[in-house]
């Protein structure tokens, strides 16, 4: 099996995995001088590459592409790709689906089956969008701390947000009180070296590691990561807010390329210290060809913005 990975020899995940794990089963390991897509295609025809270690990032980014190139494309083709794109949902052999979108498969070289997607939250919509043109996709958790796999999501690939239950040797829970994912095992690390007040922070007297990712775990022990603390944005009434679940739902707005929701403190009024949320949006390109650079929206020369609703536009420098 030849396996593409674009992740660097000095992270923990590509250590083990992507470099230690697939070499001692006699795989073939390829890694890309470069990350721009037009090279890593290259490669995967080149090398007649099956399997891919991945960020979520780069998924999007293929996504993206795939997307843009259709949009070029007449709109007949337009339309029946969207016909085969819904029929393909629910047709549960892989093998059909490459077939319908084999002009895909092929900028991917034709072999391209499956990858696992670790080191930040796969967007739902990117891993349907690939399960659907026949491409596994496998949601991983983990972490340094860990040594660094928790889990992988091999068995409910349905249901993309799940990032599957705990490899053997590992135990999950979640604090009643906090929501946070509490993990033990003998992977478990055993502390940060000559940092005992540090490690006591992350490790409680029982051995469970206070991983500080917000999760649930559902009755058949598949875990779901929701939020991380530190995140957390506490509003002026009280109200617990995770960015994570907000950026959810306003990445299915058709009008929004990308979106980043944060806490920002108030420093006037009746409300001064207390967060507010706020969302910084970068429109997609049609939104941004409805408007010229003599619109209020685009009157500075580099990034502008523009708020509505606590909500910042940006838009990109080149528009």
């Amino acid at each position: 099996i030849s396996v593409l990975s674009i992740l660097p020899m000095n992270h923990l995940f590509e250590m083990t995995v992507g470099f230690s794990i697939f070499l001692s089963l006699g795989f073939s390991i390829f890694y890309a001088k470069s990350l721009k897509p037009k090279d890593i295609l290259g490669i995967m025809r080149e090398k007649r590459v099956e399997f891919m270690i991945v960020v979520p990032a780069f998924l999007k980014l293929l996504k993206t592409g795939i997307e843009t190139e259709l949009s070029a494309a007449p709109k007949f083709v337009q339309i029946m790709f969207k016909i085969m794109f819904n029929l393909a949902k629910i047709i549960p052999c892989y093998q059909i689906k490459k077939m319908m979108f084999k002009k895909i498969h092929d900028k991917f070289g034709g072999h391209f089956i499956d990858c696992i997607s670790g080191g930040a939250p796969l967007d739902v919509e990117v891993g349907k969008f690939f399960e659907t043109i026949g491409i596994k996709v496998y949601q991983g958790y983990g972490l340094s701390e860990t040594s660094p796999v928790v889990s992988v999501n091999y068995d409910k690939r349905h249901d993309i947000a799940s990032v599957g239950r705990p490899l053997p040797g590992f135990e999950a829970r979640i604090d009643k009180e906090t929501g946070e994912l509490l993990l033990r095992g003998k992977s478990i690390m055993k502390g940060y070296h000559n940092q005992p007040e540090m490690t006591a922070e992350v490790i409680d007297e029982d051995g469970w590691l206070h991983t500080g990712d917000i999760a649930k775990i559902t009755k058949d022990g598949h875990i779901y990561i929701t939020g991380r603390i530190k995140n957390m944005i506490v509003l002026n009434g009280g109200k617990k807010v995770f960015p994570e679940e907000v950026e959810a739902v306003l990445e299915k707005s058709p009008y929004f390329a990308e979106v980043c929701v944060l806490g920002v403190k108030r420093s006037f009024g009746a409300k001064d210290g207390t967060e507010e949320l706020m969302t910084v949006v970068v429109p997609t390109d049609d939104v941004l060809a409805k408007y010229t650079n003599d619109d209020d929206l685009y009157r500075k020369k580099n990034i502008k913005n523009i708020i509505i609703s606590n909500i910042y536009f940006i838009a990109s420098p080149n528009h």
